[in-house]
């Protein structure tokens, strides 16, 4: 807090009127550096709604990585953060999902979201800015032996261990699989009361 205040210009004790502690000032950094969600566009359904907002909430990790490193302390209260889930509750409200199923289903996307970039982000950092590691499925293949890991040789062979833009890969791969997961619970959920 006394180097923010130094770069501000003011003294330590004039930051606390403003704000009660230094987590308190991380919280709204991180609300600002995100800034608020992409509006929803004409006509989307539950899924495409729940596709842009993931893909909104990846480009402002990618924006600002450093707020990948503030822990989540609390549920959001900050105003961007608010809007954040509120958009992505109103890409599930045409569903007949429960209210608990609408929000646990915005978790998991958002967690998902928030692993996938800190991971990209920690892999990055370590390549500065190079190739994240070039070569890693023919090192496996070197390192270890066929007979004992038969699974992993497969992957080694066909290549994929030794793509670069595998990080895009598993982020459509995985956010595909959850959106996946969500729409069979919507559809049973809608068959449910279809058959009432």
């Amino acid at each position: 807090m006394a180097r923010i205040a130094s770069e501000l210009g003011v003294g330590t004790m004039s930051l606390y009127r403003y704000v009660a502690a230094k987590d308190d000032l991380l919280v709204l950094m991180v609300d600002a550096a995100l800034g608020p969600p992409p509006p929803a566009r004409p006509g989307e359904d539950w899924r495409a709604g729940l596709r842009r907002w993931a893909e909104g909430l990846r480009d402002g990790y990618r924006r600002r990585p450093w707020s990948l490193r503030v822990p989540i302390s609390a549920p959001p209260l900050a105003p961007n953060n608010v809007a954040w889930l509120d958009n992505a509750l109103t890409a599930l409200a045409g569903t007949s999902l429960s209210e608990q199923e609408k929000v646990s289903s915005v978790l998991l996307v958002s967690g998902f979201v928030r692993n996938v970039e800190t991971l990209t982000a920690d892999l990055r950092a370590g390549a500065a800015g190079e190739q994240v590691m070039p070569g890693y499925g023919t090192l496996l293949g070197r390192l270890t032996s066929l007979e004992d890991l038969p699974a992993l040789h497969r992957a080694i062979a066909s290549g994929v261990l030794d793509d670069d833009d595998d990080i895009e890969v598993e982020f459509e791969f995985g956010l595909e699989r959850i959106l996946d997961g969500i729409g069979t619970l919507v559809a049973s959920k809608r068959e449910g009361r279809d058959s009432a």
